[in-house]
């Protein structure tokens, strides 16, 4: 019997509820891999690993910020008011892919190489968009899933050389279960087991805001709040207002994004979909932890679930 097969029929038992410590056991042993590859790969690139603890004191994230904005690329960025974004400055933000297009300047960059979505380019067009005098004087820290070869690695080069320094690469691991009844505890064994041996390798289901969304919740924020992140198959905010592209000194971003729906919205090629992800995350990060997850577009298909951010009203 070939392993497709095997794999199939050992599927409803691991699923059973009495397997949870065997999907646990699972979860760790990828994440261990995923932890030697990423070392690996950011020794090739002369960069170091992510580490919560340093991230938060390179943030100052004892200063007594909150609150984490994770800044997407959806059309309900342009509803955000100069004072939505004061707001934003005086606390946490990471802005995801090609939030480089943006004038807001947060702490952090995300970025990810998915060569076979679009042209394939997406990874260091977004990454050149950090040319900027003024995020070059930030120096943002920029966090990047570890590249797969080294030719990704290459594609690193096109960061300004004042940014270099502020490169950390991390890992990731998605659940073992692939029913949502077991989400829950997947992502609690996640936290209590994974991440005190391997604070470096991120909980994920492929997609960036997941990604970002335990980010903040290892970093210790009690609010997180999805801006732009949308996933209704709106334009995205460059496209709503092209004035972003004006002056821009590398090549714009590419929508890839054809469908109705993002990409992400869609579990065929990952284990869970971004929304049913989120919803979880947002249920421990509440019952577990004391937090919340919110988003601010009351238009964003996250809002069937999740609190709309009331803008230090709370």
């Amino acid at each position: 019997m070939g392993p497709l097969n095997a794999s199939s029929l050992f599927r409803p038992i691991l699923e059973h509820s009495a397997s949870r410590s065997i999907r646990s056991k699972i979860m760790e042993r990828d994440a261990r891999r995923e932890n030697s590859f990423t070392l690996r790969q950011a020794e090739t690139a002369f960069v170091p690993l992510l580490s919560p603890d340093r991230l938060r004191g390179k943030l100052g994230l004892d200063s007594g910020a909150d609150t984490l904005y994770i800044l997407g690329s959806g059309a309900s960025i342009e509803d955000l008011t100069s004072a939505h974004f004061d707001h934003i400055a005086k606390q946490t933000s990471v802005g995801v892919n090609n939030w480089g297009v943006h004038p807001f300047v947060p702490d952090i960059y995300s970025f990810e190489s998915v060569p076979w979505v679009g042209d394939g380019q997406d990874f260091p067009r977004a990454m050149g968009l950090l040319d900027r005098g003024d995020i070059r004087s930030r120096r943002p820290e920029i966090l990047i899933v570890r590249p797969k070869t080294p030719s990704e690695i290459d594609k690193i080069s096109v960061l300004p050389d004042e940014l270099r320094t502020s490169v950390s690469f991390y890992g990731r691991v998605t659940p073992a279960t692939r029913e949502s009844r077991n989400l829950a505890g997947d992502i609690a064994g996640y936290f209590a087991h994974i991440v005190p041996r391997y604070p470096s390798v991120v909980l994920d289901s492929g997609a960036s805001v997941v990604r970002m969304t335990v980010l903040g919740i290892l970093l210790g924020f009690r609010r997180i709040v999805l801006a732009g992140v949308d996933l209704n198959g709106s334009p995205y905010f460059w496209e709503r207002n092209p004035e972003y592209l004006s002056d821009l000194a590398s090549p714009p971003p590419v929508n890839n994004q054809a469908t109705s729906t993002h990409e992400t919205a869609s579990s065929s090629n990952r284990p869970f979909d971004v929304i049913t992800m989120l919803r979880a995350l947002g249920d421990f990060f509440q019952t577990e932890k004391g937090g919340q997850l919110l988003v601010t577009s009351p238009d964003s298909a996250l809002a069937e679930f999740l609190p709309i951010e009331a803008w230090g009203k709370n």
